[in-house]
């Protein structure tokens, strides 16, 4: 299948007109809860017309925004992006350490419906990428740090504010605060509640919600790779390719955000495992990518690898991760959960 990456930001763009409304003859996303009830929160969206200049408007700001942001990130990725990359050999990512959940009375099951229904969400309300894994960010930041004990019945409550935070740090369009009480909690919680539980998660966290996230770090390894080998990509007419690269490597890390276990590798590590994974799918299910390609692949990761894991130790560490996507992989797609296959295909199964 090809991947078109420019049409479907393009696409992106032109849905970000719209307005998060109740409409109960639309189809309700449930939100998680134990016993899956249908009477908890949902969300549903309609597209208005909005008026023709305010949409040309918006739709400007958005192309400009994005052309900037592409073009600086070209620029500083040139000149920085080696720099950057090492200064997190020498940094202390604040990631949870194993076993974070343990002591809270929430059924893991919870967590992981959950994920699956912000990624819900985040679709619907036409979200970038990156608030997705930020949203799940600040929810693991928040049940490692948070000294109560939290139960099973906390996490949707607890999941609708971490997706205001990350929609309100990240998105260029947030979501208003009266949208996500009606739409998304579906009135389950009041702006006072949602309010509080804000400043308990925020200072639970110390204000840190920006925290570097897996898809943060996929992004920079092939922006770096595109904008550092240019002609031989051109050469080797690798470009298209790349779209699909890095469509499975980012379906790999929203899916480990299933599993609480990959919220303490650090991010620069498993970035590189959904890469590698990334790379033998498209090796083994695309006719088109030929030796050269591979060959010329192959010396990327092995720079990276070199470049990463610096001691044997951390080699071996990023093996295992390795490893454990793959096998995370299987148990993934033998779950009753649709919306990531719903809302990102995988091009390569």
């Amino acid at each position: 299948m090809s991947f078109d990456l420019k049409e479907q930001k393009n696409q992106i763009i032109a849905d970000k007109s719209t307005e998060v409304k109740k409409d109960k003859n639309k189809k309700e996303f449930i939100s998680p809860n134990e016993n899956n009830q249908q009477n908890n929160s949902a969300i549903s969206i309609e597209k208005d017309n909005l008026d023709s200049k305010e949409n040309q408007k918006e739709l400007k700001f958005l192309q400009l925004n994005e052309y900037y942001m592409k073009n600086i990130s070209e620029e500083l990725i040139s000149k920085y992006g080696n720099y950057y990359l090492s200064s997190f050999d020498q940094k202390k990512l604040k990631i949870p350490p194993e076993g974070f959940m343990s002591k809270h009375k929430i059924n893991l099951k919870i967590r992981t419906k959950m994920v699956d229904w912000m990624l819900e969400v985040f679709h619907t309300l036409n979200s970038n990428e990156l608030t997705i894994f930020a949203a799940v960010n600040i929810m693991d930041q928040y049940f490692w740090k948070c000294k109560d004990i939290l139960k099973s019945e906390d996490v949707h409550l607890i999941g609708v504010v971490c997706i205001y935070l990350a929609s309100k740090t990240y998105d260029l369009l947030p979501i208003p605060i009266n949208n996500l009480i009606h739409s998304v909690a579906h009135d389950m919680f009041t702006q006072k509640t949602i309010k509080e539980t804000e400043k308990k998660i925020v200072k639970a966290i110390d204000f840190e919600v920006m925290i570097p996230t897996t898809y943060e770090f996929i992004q920079f390894l092939l922006y770096d790779f595109y904008i550092n080998n240019k002609s031989t990509i051109d050469e080797l007419n690798i470009k298209p390719k790349l779209g699909i690269f890095e469509n499975c490597a980012i379906w790999l890390a929203k899916m480990c955000n299933h599993f609480e276990k990959y919220s303490s590798v650090p991010p620069t590590y498993l970035s590189l495992g959904c890469v590698l994974i990334a790379f033998d799918m498209m090796k083994n299910s695309c006719e088109t990518f030929n030796e050269d390609m591979q060959k010329f692949f192959k010396d990327w990761l092995q720079f990276l690898i070199n470049k990463i894991g610096k001691t044997p130790e951390i080699k071996s560490t990023i093996q295992n991760i390795y490893i454990n996507i793959e096998a995370s992989y299987r148990e993934f797609r033998q779950m009753n959960l649709g919306n990531l296959v719903k809302h990102h295909e995988l091009y390569f199964d």
